[in-house]
């Protein structure tokens, strides 16, 4: 056995085959049940000293003891507390708050720059998504310097074409939504402007 280093049983060759005599089950079976207890008391003990040091990744613990780990599929080994550690943060909460009519929310982000240019040399897009209806409204744009501009044609075109009044706008902390041409425009309107926190792009929209 390769595992625990010791010889089972000799068989003869005949025919071809290896014949064993009929009482060798009763020590093959006693040997595998050595087997399997001494890759169980492996996996307790890896288990153990992986915890010991803080769940740490098991690539590292079979550098810490590879004559522990020499028996054992680590791909096969899962630990709970370790897949939790590594994720960033947990499951973001389904937001409860709703609005009731169209254009009273828009969320509103910038993508970009994109490595392949458009053959009218855009390279960016901002988008304008409605909470209510969830209508989206895309612009091209060569450069991050038109957002203000496209903000207020926007915000000018929902009044007019569609007789809707904004009255929170939401967006992250990129500068160009921080601006204070933005801010002074949208004050002018009486439109909140709503950013979301850092890091945290699933509260806008």
């Amino acid at each position: 056995d390769l595992v625990i280093g010791k010889r089972i049983r000799i068989g003869l060759a005949s025919d071809g085959l290896y014949r064993l005599p009929i009482h060798v089950a009763t020590t093959l079976v006693t040997a595998i049940n050595k087997t399997e207890k001494r890759r169980e008391d492996c996996l307790q003990s890896f288990l153990y000293w992986h915890e010991r040091f803080g769940h740490l990744p098991f690539g590292i613990l079979k550098q810490l003891f590879p004559d522990l780990c020499s028996s054992l599929n680590l791909s096969l080994i899962s630990c709970d507390v370790y897949q939790f550690a590594k994720h960033v943060r947990a499951l973001y909460p389904i937001s409860t708050s709703c609005v009731n009519e169209a254009f009273s929310l828009v969320h509103s982000d910038v993508w970009g720059p994109s490595g392949i240019h458009t053959r009218q040399g855009f390279q960016y897009f901002i988008t304008f998504i409605d909470d209510f209806s969830r209508a989206t409204f895309v612009y091209l744009l060569k450069d991050c310097s038109e957002v203000p501009h496209i903000i207020e044609t926007f915000i000018l075109l929902v009044y007019t074409q569609y007789g809707g009044t904004i009255k929170t706008f939401r967006s992250d902390n990129a500068h160009e939504y921080m601006c204070q041409s933005v801010e002074d425009f949208l004050r002018k309107r009486g439109i909140v402007h709503e950013t979301s926190c850092s890091y945290t792009p699933p509260q806008n929209g």
